[in-house]
């Protein structure tokens, strides 16, 4: 019989956003789709990845990996769990950020190249998904701006990836007598910008100098949420209670001004996570379990993917940070050239949709496991599927969904875990990290 390791448990939903609204609702999704796993991506559309060819030639077999306790900072204290805010890949580092700052290893031997730890007593709280112009974001405080602020994510840090040095840092400038409605400040990245709310307004900051460049107050009984940017846009939920207005609004990130608002409908009413920022997919609540909305650069609605329909049974719940107060729910799809992949737990497989009309174009041909959704490209989607202790790096052509076997490798017990862990690729490597807090998987591991 196959040796099969102890599976790791499933990480719960996402704590912050909305609160217990929410996190109800979420719970609410998980019982109508069912008992499931989740299949992870770390691209999302959102900030597309080189299209470097993958490497094809040998099996794939762990480079190095590091152990919590190798991963640690003094300031993250004595967890020994594994703590995972954000992993950036660079041409030649691996970059973590923990509760007690930020590390880089080298891509090629998993030594040590630089650390920079936040202020005693100010622990990292959350740290945007993707790096942007060779910068990477995080915020940090301490209890007693939690106290003062509402919120302890009372600075944001500005990383030079390349060195290690936090460049800038901004304090988190609250409006005087709000109360926070949500649970903590969330950070976005593109172009050379980086975009936080911290539930009294939405702000940009420039990566480059530390500037602020503007800032867009919420109004009173109102929530803004930003998701997702690129260079030209970013993605914004917006909901006021007393005027029972909710849109998906695209704001300029230059100068913060509305490109469009587009109404969310009866139907939808809350977002779990943003697919794309260009063009504009989101994933969101509905009265019928779940769907995907798909607007025009105008905002115009231009389809509407049910989570649930004959012949699939999307999985709409995305990468869940429960370390992350004020978290970002990263997507379980990918849209890249008028293509939206997805899980479909319908057989375990991937299923593809035109992004024109929300037709769905093809299942998966040729399926070798469990699908965990890496990035997409001109050549496809990039694809790690597993089966027991097997694991096969695939991709699917994006006109037929036929899937090539590019490498294949044994799962060992540093990367048992795929389906609980978030995976980037880079010119053929995979980097792997957990997705929730854990003793017993490595808080990173390098495929190659």
């Amino acid at each position: 019989p196959h040796q099969q390791w102890p599976v790791q448990p499933q990480p719960p939903a996402r704590s912050a956003g909305r609160g217990p609204l929410l996190a109800g609702l979420i719970v609410l999704l998980v019982l109508v789709a069912g008992a499931a796993f989740i299949w992870r991506n770390r691209s999302g559309g959102v900030d597309p990845k080189p299209t470097a060819a993958v490497a094809t030639d040998g099996p794939l077999t762990v480079a190095w990996s590091k152990t919590t306790a190798e991963d640690r900072l003094p300031q993250d204290g004595a967890a020994e769990e594994a703590t995972s805010f954000a992993t950036w890949v660079t041409d030649d580092l691996v970059v973590r950020v923990s509760l007690g700052g930020v590390a880089a290893y080298r891509l090629a031997d998993g030594t040590r190249a630089w650390a920079t730890e936040v202020p005693a007593g100010s622990p990292v709280c959350t740290a945007s998904h993707d790096p942007a112009a060779g910068f990477g974001v995080i915020a940090f405080g301490t209890a007693e701006d939690q106290v003062k602020n509402g919120t302890g994510c009372a600075q944001i840090g500005v990383i030079d990836l390349a060195t290690g040095t936090m460049t800038h840092t901004v304090p988190v400038q609250k409006t005087a007598g709000t109360r926070s409605i949500l649970a903590g400040v969330r950070v976005i990245a593109g172009g050379s910008v980086a975009v936080y709310d911290d539930q009294s307004a939405v702000t940009a900051v420039d990566l480059a100098s530390g500037r602020r460049l503007w800032r867009l107050p919420t109004a009173k009984y109102c929530t803004d949420e930003v998701f997702a940017m690129t260079d030209k846009r970013i993605v914004m939920e917006s909901e006021c209670f007393l005027d029972r207005k909710h849109d998906i609004v695209i704001l300029d990130p230059v100068t913060g001004k509305q490109v469009s608002a587009t109404p969310m409908g009866e139907d939808l009413f809350s977002v779990l996570n943003v697919v794309s920022a260009d063009p504009v997919v989101v994933v969101a609540l509905s009265k019928g379990g779940g769907s995907v909305l798909i607007t025009d650069a105008a905002g115009k609605k231009v389809a509407t993917v049910p989570a649930k329909a004959t012949g699939w049974d999307l999985d709409l719940i995305g990468t869940s940070r429960p370390s992350i107060r004020g978290g970002i729910d990263q997507p379980a799809m990918v849209a890249h050239g008028g293509v939206l992949y997805a899980g479909n737990r319908t057989g375990n497989q991937v299923i593809a949709f035109d992004l024109k009309d929300g037709h769905k174009l093809w299942d998966e041909q040729g399926n070798l496991g469990d699908p965990a959704l890496i990035r997409a490209d001109d050549d496809g989607l990039l694809v790690l599927e597993s089966k027991l202790l097997e694991a096969s790096l695939v991709r699917l052509d994006p006109r037929s969904g036929q899937v090539t076997a590019l490498r294949e490798g044994k799962v060992t017990r540093e990367w048992v875990s795929v389906r609980s862990t978030a995976i980037v690729e880079h010119r053929g490597q995979l980097v792997l990290t957990p997705t929730y807090r854990t003793t017993v998987l490595p808080s990173v591991v390098v495929l190659r």
